[in-house]
């Protein structure tokens, strides 16, 4: 009961803070500089992915964020197993800032062979990025994108998947959207 309390807790949080930035942007007063999601106002390149979930994804990422930042915290001073938490903070903090390096250096649609291995050959690191990234995260990507394709497209089968030679229908198909 406790555990739900405070999923509920947490869910009313983002709940009730998105309602207050919709109310706050649409009445006289309005000043969208409010927001949590134009935090990031000075560095664009970290925030490519808004042009698929606008400010408010932003907000929901910044607040997402923080309750399993807390929740991690938590977790350590309990002294409770953490290392499942610590996986999910990584990949909530990291999968929109990977999504808006694709986008903005225009790799999310790019055919050049040589840009694509950057992200998806095998190695200690992906070389795009830095010695610290995780080896071929273009597949990661590639694996979200496929996913969310097959969810949103759900009489197509695998073998007509695997079938499909335009990987630009597929990703238009997928309406995959980063961040969510």
């Amino acid at each position: 009961q406790q555990k739900q309390g405070k999923r509920l807790g947490y869910f009313s949080l983002v709940a009730f803070w998105m309602l207050f930035e919709y109310i706050h942007l649409n009445w006289q007063l309005s000043w969208p500089w409010l927001t949590l999601g134009n935090v990031f106002a000075t560095h664009p390149n970290w925030v490519q992915w808004y042009e698929y979930t606008g400010v408010s994804g932003g907000t929901i990422w910044i607040l997402l964020s923080n309750i399993l930042v807390y929740e991690l915290i938590q977790a350590f001073r309990l002294g409770n197993p953490y290392k499942k938490t610590v996986s999910i903070v990584v990949l909530t903090i990291l999968t929109p800032l990977i999504i808006s390096y694709f986008i903005a250096q225009k790799l999310l649609y790019t055919t050049d062979q040589a840009e694509i291995m950057k992200f998806t050959k095998d190695g200690p690191f992906t070389t795009a990025f830095s010695k610290q990234a995780p080896p071929r995260i273009g597949y990661w990507v590639g694996y979200q994108i496929v996913k969310k394709y097959m969810k949103t497209n759900p009489s197509v089968t695998l073998n007509q998947l695997m079938d499909e030679q335009d990987a630009q229908n597929i990703l238009a198909k997928a309406k995959y959207k980063p961040g969510k």
